[in-house]
């Protein structure tokens, strides 16, 4: 009988690590993005989220560290001005929502680059009344040790309305 059990045991020790074995690479994959189209997916929505959550660091995770970026709000040359330009944002607008939706993505994983165009919308509240922002974006993502990055991106603002902000700027005479 003791034969019988070890034999068991040997068995179910097998069996234990060849699951083991089996799950890792899995639940290490879900660590890093995939060189897809879902991995820009996964990544723009953990850029949505940080802005949801007001986290200026995580949105500084996903920016490369040759990262610029240009849009309605003027420049940033780097991740520690998004950063700053996060923490100065989250704390002027607390009601801000700002989510980013892709329209077209295309991936060149052979060289570990894409390209992502879609449109933005966001809202918060000005001492004059709500405001409302739309536009359109495009950014350039590159894949760095396991992980999507923003190389780039511009955004165009195309509307905005309600508040005192969207007022015409007037040019200085």
């Amino acid at each position: 009988m003791t034969g019988d059990l070890g034999v068991t045991l040997k068995k179910s020790i097998a069996m234990l690590v060849f699951m083991v074995l089996a799950v890792l690479p899995v639940s290490a994959l879900q660590d890093a993005d995939s060189v897809n189209e879902a991995g820009i997916r996964s990544a723009r929505a953990r850029w949505n989220r940080a802005v949801e959550k007001r986290d200026a660091a995580a949105l500084r995770d996903l920016l490369s560290e040759t990262y610029h970026g240009a849009g309605g709000f003027g420049h940033a040359a780097s991740p520690d001005a998004v950063f700053a330009a996060g923490v100065s944002l989250f704390s002027q607008r607390p009601d801000l929502v700002y989510v980013f939706r892709p329209t077209r993505i295309r991936v060149v994983a052979e060289h570990g680059i894409a390209s992502e165009f879609g449109e933005w919308t966001e809202h918060w509240t000005e001492p004059s009344g709500l405001t409302r922002m739309r536009g359109t974006y495009y950014v350039m993502w590159r894949f760095v040790g396991g992980r999507w990055l923003i190389e780039a991106e511009v955004n165009v603002p195309e509307s905005c309305t309600g508040s005192d902000y969207c007022k015409p700027l007037r040019p200085k005479p």
